[in-house]
């Protein structure tokens, strides 16, 4: 069942692609998720900042789609290996990258990967929420054999404090899991990790996010400016950061081998 699982994950991302290649889904504005993309590599970067001093050698990114935070690891890393199963996606990512000797671009599955070197960094965008807990406890198992002896894991997902589980409209006989905070410090601490934070990668943006008003903003030919440098920085300024009740927020969830 857990290879049937994600076969029809895999199967489903193979059909519908990505809308753009900053974006990590397959439907959503190209403006807005420009803005997101480049929010979320700030954050990720400030992030790297606190984490690594100095160069570090290996970086595994999982699921790694067009490659959306491939410029930020290849600030940080020596070799960056880029893993995507969608035949259809990895196509794309091998032409983007293939004038990049530091980049690697691997087709297949993290479950079937294999590589006797270790990684100082894991990444895995938007994967295990649709992984069920039998599925994430061997995903995070294998992590923990690949790393090295002080590396780290860094999910970016879905949380709600108040956890649930729906049927997902996209993928076959599938489900997405929002998990707790809580859920991720003790699932990592069962395997040795510390969860070192947990912090959101974007912000709410109050109506900039309401489909009707981007579709305003398009219709007068203004939403090309979500991709301006000043309305990208007001955006992290500005945008409502907090994590509220029940709603769920996009988060990196920054792990460290013990």
């Amino acid at each position: 069942m857990k290879e049937e699982n994600i076969d029809n994950i895999v199967d489903y991302w193979n059909k519908a692609l990505l809308c753009s290649w900053e974006s990590s889904t397959s439907k959503a504005d190209t403006n807005m998720a420009y803005l997101d993309n480049e929010i979320e590599n700030i954050i990720l970067r400030r992030m790297l900042d606190e984490l690594i001093k100095g160069k570090c050698t290996r970086c595994l990114d999982v699921g790694a789609g067009y490659g959306r935070f491939t410029r930020t690891f290849q600030k940080y890393f020596s070799e960056v290996i880029l893993l995507e199963a969608a035949d259809s996606i990895y196509k794309q990512l091998q032409s983007y990258w293939i004038s990049s000797p530091e980049i690697k671009c691997r087709q297949g599955t993290f479950e079937a990967y294999q590589d006797d070197k270790k990684y100082d960094l894991i990444f895995a965008s938007g994967v295990l929420y649709l992984y069920n807990d039998e599925m994430l406890e061997r995903f995070i198992a294998k992590t923990r054999e690949m790393l090295c002896p002080s590396g780290f894991i860094i999910l970016r997902d879905f949380i709600s404090n108040q956890p649930m589980v729906t049927e997902s409209t996209f993928i076959k006989n599938g489900y997405c899991y929002y998990r707790s905070p809580q859920f991720w410090r003790d699932t990592f601490s069962d395997r040795g990790i510390d969860v070192v934070a947990i912090k959101p990668s974007k912000p709410r943006l109050g109506l900039l996010r309401d489909s009707n008003i981007l579709k305003i903003l398009r219709s007068l030919h203004l939403a090309r400016h979500l991709q301006n440098a000043l309305v990208i920085r007001l955006a992290i300024t500005c945008g409502d950061w907090r994590m509220k009740g029940s709603d769920l927020k996009t988060v990196f969830i920054v792990a460290h081998a013990a």
